[in-house]
């Protein structure tokens, strides 16, 4: 967990990169296998997909302007970088300025994995979903750099607006780098809606999707050509239907001109039951939240920052009901253009420089500095934020904005020597309705240890064993289905230390 903090603290537009060194690895490949080495070789492999197999991708670039767009028809395929760096398996388009815009990466089924490689330089979508039921996908530590439309797209129908797709369900985007290094102008071919005047890009454009959970990312860069980018995660679905029961934490937002937009003009109700918390975002040219036919979203401990507190930073319009905003940090006014603005009160709103309260704002480090006193210890306890954007807990009193002020110092004293930066207990989904899925990784050491399940009165409910083994990730599901609604914590106690998370139960 302190990897996540120590990273952090250097971001910047070119060195996002560090951020990703962080992340949990994934257990290693099984099944059947196939290696690729060569462009030919991993399109074969793409086309020729089984049921189950895992394509490993060796080391290299792969120049794929030929064979595009790369189609996965089968169930539980994996397209995973061998070595387990992104930054080595490099899986390139058609190009960005090409005057053909086609995809990289199209999905057609469920269950799909990249893990571990770059997606660069396309025209198009750098992964488009494309017949909807694509459940269980898993975006882990993945690049999206230089995608021109969007780098994930998620479309709302088939052919037209008279056959929308199925909702895709619980997916996973964790760990990925989504970035546009290259800036949008007027001089490439077939530029997307000219009236946008060159704004058709984001990062993912996703809509029709239901209990999938986006953290730990970084999104860098996403602009227009006059300001009007559409976000670096934009989630909608217009009449057929928008996203619901989303959660969105702990991801880290620099320079795009809007950073988060829920919901859209041509819909009602296009983003519904959305938690977005613990994001650290320094705001680009436009909004940092925009919120539009939204219902029940509930925005809570974020760090909404611009280097101009004139800007506007929340945008809310049209119908919306049950939306509410506490505890968090906004440098900017709130605008409200038609309806009524969702509740606000509770969270620190000003118009004025606060870059002192914080670690390195300018490169995304919003990490709370003692000076921010009007921060600490001033927000009101909340069953859904239990920790910060460390993963860390809470006080009783809880900071304003992203981080806990305090949590890191006390953590860090208490990691063995060797061990530090290495071990990360998770849990998704939380809040959660039946069942979770708790993750205890440890790069450096083999896992071994026991899990206990507490209620807030400090009973065991429950009790699990890691038995030791040298995988660097452990995966357990607690299934709570004969348990009542609640805040429970975890307890993973191992040789050197004791590692805790808390989880809420909703019926």
């Amino acid at each position: 967990m302190r990897t996540l903090m120590i990273i952090l603290t250097s971001i910047t537009l070119t060195q996002a990169q560090s951020f990703l060194d962080s992340i949990p690895a994934l257990p290693p490949p099984s099944g059947i296998i196939v290696n690729v080495a060569t462009a030919a070789e991993l399109n074969q492999a793409i086309i020729d997909a089984q049921d189950g197999q895992t394509i490993l991708v060796a080391d290299g670039t792969y120049e794929m302007k030929p064979y595009v767009p790369l189609n996965i028809n089968a169930p539980n395929v994996t397209v995973r970088g061998a070595s387990d760096d992104a930054t080595k398996a490099i899986i390139r388009g058609n190009g960005f300025k090409d005057s053909l815009k086609i995809d990289l990466f199209r999905i057609y089924s469920h269950s799909t994995v990249l893990a571990y490689i770059t997606i660069e330089d396309v025209r198009s979508y750098g992964m488009m979903l494309r017949t909807g039921n694509n459940d269980n996908m898993l975006l882990h530590g993945c690049r999206f750099i230089d995608c021109n439309k969007r780098c994930l797209k998620a479309p709302g129908y088939v052919t037209g607006p008279t056959e929308p797709v199925p909702e895709s369900h619980n997916g996973i985007i964790r760990y990925c780098l989504f970035e546009q290094k290259t800036p949008i102008s007027l001089d490439i071919p077939n530029l997307d809606l000219p009236g946008d005047v060159g704004n058709y890009v984001a990062g993912m454009d996703m809509m029709r999707l239901e209990g999938w959970q986006i953290h730990h990312n970084v999104f860098l860069n996403f602009k227009g050509i006059t300001g009007g980018g559409r976000a670096a995660i934009f989630m909608w679905g217009g009449a057929q239907g928008g996203c619901r029961n989303i959660i969105i934490e702990d991801n880290v937002f620099v320079g795009n001109d809007r950073s988060i937009a829920l919901g859209n003009p041509s819909g009602i109700f296009d983003a519904e039951s959305i938690v977005v918390r613990n994001n650290f975002i320094n705001a680009g040219f436009d909004y940092g939240l925009e919120l539009c036919f939204c219902k029940d979203v509930k925005v809570y401990n974020n760090t909404f920052y611009t280097s101009n507190p004139t800007r506007r930073m929340v945008h809310a319009y049209q119908i919306m009901t049950g939306n509410i905003l506490k505890n968090n940090i906004i440098v900017g006014p709130f605008v409200c253009e038609i309806g009524t603005l969702p509740d606000t009160t509770g969270n620190i709103s000003v118009q004025s420089n606060i870059s002192s309260w914080f670690e390195d704002p300018v490169n995304g480090d919003f990490h709370l500095k003692a000076t921010a006193t009007q921060a600490i210890n001033t927000g009101v306890a909340l069953p859904e934020v239990l920790d910060d954007f460390d993963n860390l807990p809470r006080d009783a009193s809880p900071d304003m904005g992203a981080d806990e002020y305090g949590n890191e110092t006390t953590q860090v004293a208490e990691l063995p020597q060797g061990s530090r930066d290495q071990m990360v207990l998770q849990a998704y989904p939380n809040p959660f309705n039946a069942s979770t899925r708790i993750e205890f990784s440890n790069q450096a050491q083999t896992i071994r240890g026991n899990i206990q399940i507490m209620d807030m009165v400090g009973r065991v409910v429950d009790h699990m064993t890691i038995p030791g083994s040298r995988s660097a990730v452990a995966v357990i599901e607690w299934n709570a289905q004969t348990r009542p609604s609640g805040i429970y914590i975890i307890k993973m106690h191992t040789e050197n230390r004791v590692f805790t998370k808390h989880i809420v139960l909703i019926r």
